[in-house]
């Protein structure tokens, strides 16, 4: 047992002492004896307590600490965080930080994050990078430069070009969209479209000023000292690309110390010209040493030009020619590019006029690849010069290349070092053609045929597993050298093995020679609005490789717009008429005003051997019943030569030099077809189509159920020529894949009995 023992501070017996020293003595009454001892009373503990003042503060100060009241009294205490409640966090964020959380958002969240406020509004435009001006007061107000102060790629073009914006029409280039103007006949007026050239100088000193980091600039209608302001500006600029060019204005060109990659754009056909001859590729040569890339679009230019430009360009690896304009013998310069890798032709009306002896051509020893997209190779000589330039190249694309047959791809067996070739839209060139060059090119690696002729009936993926089984059977048979007859017998055979009888060879021949002979197609697809006319063309297009589709639709609006046509801006269905016979008579008024604007293609598809498609509702069948007389008339014929091209010193391909008699070419192929549809599904896309329409904002829908009466006339109208032999395609939802199948047959039917027709007639002319 242990004893505890409390031992007092001197402090404590000092004030006990005191406080007995002070009380007076009281005898106990109930003692006996009075007075023997004094009593000692002992402290109680509120008296040791209440004096005991020491620990009383001790006891006084843990209460307060720990009490909870007095905590929630106290002011808070404060933290490095400050509490601020609904306010902006991001604010005590630097801008520098922000950018980084902002530049890490993707492309589709910038810009609903740039309007939460007017500094993430300012934030962002300093993240933007490239910008397409639209409106050229955006540029002259200098709202470009405040907005975005760290462009580095800047497209003035859109913004340049003034046009009437009201117009329903654009006219498409493959660097912008403008709509056709509506005054005159001349769709786009280069002086008052474009906006002044000083205007636009103006406004490239001061992008020049405010964007210091430019590194790409797309302009029009700049001049000399425009262009010089940007260079002195801009010294990181490497990519130019200049329209409506001229010699004049690439004397600023100089300046551009670092331009790597130029585009010279001089001509544009209906949309402005501008000339750029060899003084103005010399001045390029002499100036852009650093060239890289080079592209001429609409430039004019001879040996010379072209060879200042392989002279002084030693690090050019990419040259490419859109609708040029060289005079003859240019193509023999191209050996003075001696690092070029990459030759492209794109939509060029001829290579060269007149190429040369061979001796004079040369080659470009260091190239590897020939590009032609959409280029006419009519002329055998200018075609073998180029292949003999291009002697060493490794890589072969043509792409929608009119003219290239079995005979012009033949040429191209010069080209010995060819690794990769690539054939896409060339319905002209067959396997023989095809076989005759590539088994000469030892180093073939990859070949690619791309072609979307679906005339033969057979499904895609029957298609696919029909080319395997030719492929293995070619294989284990150890056929690599294979002719044309072999190699077509072998597919028959494979496709005869799938199930498919003989009508589908006879198919694939006809429609070979359909394409091999250019006989004109054309097909018209009547009827009125919401009856597929569109839905059918299409498909008629895809099935049969046919990509030339024309809609009356446009043209009829673009009669309206840039002629003096008398033709209505209100359809034909909206508007009033007292009578079905007045509405019929107005209807095919304009329907031979929209055929003569149709006149044009027309011939060109004539002459060409081309196939067309045209649909719309501006179809009357009465006048392409007698199409095929009007073809052989004297008029037709004589018009149709003057669109006839002719080189310099020749006479027209189809003229006979002594007697100036038109050569005849194989007869059209004219199919016209109505389209109807089931009287209560055509009631339901009418109205649905005509509400469609009541937003427009020519005209506005009034009366729902005369706009369908009038729409009913027309199609009455054009359902009556089925007693007159045309064919009237009956459509509906339910049956619409069938009755596709059923006119992909007549199609064929059609086809083939004009093949039989021209075919009977060569004989007898033989």
């Amino acid at each position: 047992m242990f004893k505890v023992r409390f031992r007092r501070s001197e402090s404590e017996k000092a004030e006990e002492d005191k406080e007995h020293e002070t009380t007076p003595f009281k005898p106990d009454p109930r003692s006996p004896l009075r007075p023997l001892k004094l009593n000692r009373r002992s402290a109680s503990w509120s008296d040791t307590w209440l004096k005991n003042t020491t620990s009383l503060k001790n006891v006084v100060m843990a209460m307060h600490l720990g009490s909870p009241r007095e905590s929630r009294l106290k002011p808070p205490q404060k933290t490095l965080v400050p509490e601020l409640g609904n306010s902006d966090r991001t604010a005590q964020l630097s801008d520098q930080i922000l950018l980084k959380i902002l530049g890490k958002l993707p492309e589709m969240d910038r810009k609903p994050s740039s309007m939460v406020c007017k500094r993430w509004l300012s934030l962002q435009g300093r993240l933007v990078r490239s910008a397409k001006v639209k409106d050229w007061s955006f540029v002259e107000s200098g709202r470009v430069i405040s907005r975005f102060p760290n462009l580095t790629q800047v497209d003035l073009v859109p913004g340049s070009l003034i046009s009437d914006r009201n117009s329903g029409i654009l006219l498409n280039n493959c660097a912008f969209s403008v709509p056709v103007a509506c005054s005159g006949h001349r769709v786009f007026e280069v002086d008052c479209d474009l906006v002044p050239g000083e205007v636009v100088d103006r406004g490239l000193s001061e992008l020049g000023s405010g964007c210091p980091n430019l590194k790409k600039l797309v302009v029009i209608g700049a001049s000399e000292l425009g262009l010089l302001s940007v260079a002195e500006e801009c010294p990181t600029l490497q990519e130019l690309e200049l329209h409506k060019c001229n010699d004049n204005l690439l004397r600023g060109i100089a300046a551009c110390e670092n331009l790597q990659v130029l585009k010279l754009v001089a001509n544009v056909e209906g949309l402005y010209g501008s000339v750029v001859s060899d003084i103005g590729l010399t001045i390029l040569a002499q100036g852009c040493t650093r060239l890289v890339k080079l592209e001429l679009s609409g430039c004019e230019g001879s040996f010379d030009g072209i060879k200042a430009i392989g002279q002084c360009c030693q690090m050019l690896e990419e040259l490419s020619f859109c609708d040029h304009r060289m005079d003859g013998g240019w193509l023999a310069a191209l050996s003075y590019c001696e690092n070029l890798k990459t030759l492209r032709f794109q939509s060029c009306k001829r290579i060269e006029v007149v190429p040369g002896p061979d001796e004079y051509l040369g080659a470009c020893p260091a190239l590897e690849n020939l590009h032609l997209h959409k280029c006419q190779l009519r002329d055998k000589g200018s075609v073998r010069a180029l292949f003999m330039v291009c002697a060493a190249a490794k890589e072969i694309v043509f792409q929608d290349c009119w003219g290239l047959d079995n005979d012009m791809f033949r040429l191209a067996s010069i080209c010995r070092r060819v690794t990769f070739l690539s054939l896409e839209g060339c319905s002209l060139l067959t396997t023989e053609g095809l076989e005759s060059v590539i088994l000469s090119w030892k180093e073939l690696e990859g070949l690619r045929v791309v072609s979307c002729n679906g005339f033969v009936q057979i499904p895609n993926h029957i298609s696919i597993k029909i080319a395997l089984d030719l492929k293995k059977l070619l294989v284990d048979n150890s056929l690599l050298d294979v002719s044309q007859s072999d190699l077509e017998d072998n597919l028959f055979k494979i496709i005869e093995q799938r199930g498919y009888a003989e009508d589908y060879v006879k198919r694939y021949q006809m429609m070979t020679r359909f394409h091999h002979q250019r006989v004109p197609l054309v097909i018209i697809v009547c009827g009125t609005s919401s009856v597929g006319k569109s839905t059918i063309a299409a498909q008629i297009s895809q099935r049969f490789n046919l990509p030339n589709v024309m809609q009356t639709d446009v043209v009829y609006e673009l009669l309206r717009t840039s002629t003096d046509a008398p033709l209505a801006s209100t359809p034909i269905w909206a508007r009033n008429f007292s009578s079905s016979e007045e509405l019929i008579t107005e209807f095919c008024r304009e329907c031979r005003v929209v055929r003569k604007g149709l006149a044009g293609d027309l011939k060109k598809a004539l002459k060409d051997g081309k196939p067309i498609i045209i649909e719309g509702i501006h179809l009357d069948p009465n006048i392409f019943l007698m199409y095929e007389e009007k073809i052989n008339s004297p008029d037709l014929n004589s018009s149709t030569n003057q669109h006839v091209s002719s080189e310099k010193g020749k006479a027209p391909a189809s003229v006979s030099e002594n007697k100036g008699e038109t050569v005849k070419g194989p007869d059209p192929i004219v199919i016209p077809l109505v389209l109807n549809m089931a009287e209560f599904d055509h009631q339901a896309l009418l109205e649905e189509w005509i509400s469609s329409c009541t937003c427009s904002d020519r005209w506005q829908v009034q009366d729902t159920d005369r706009m369908i009466s009038n729409v009913k006339t027309i199609q009455e109208y054009l359902h009556s020529f089925d007693s007159k032999g045309l064919t009237v395609l009956n459509l509906s939802a339910a049956t619409f894949a069938q009755k596709l199948d059923w006119l992909h047959g007549y199609l064929l039917e059609r086809i083939e009995q004009g093949m039989q027709s021209a075919s009977s007639e060569k004989g007898q002319l033989v």
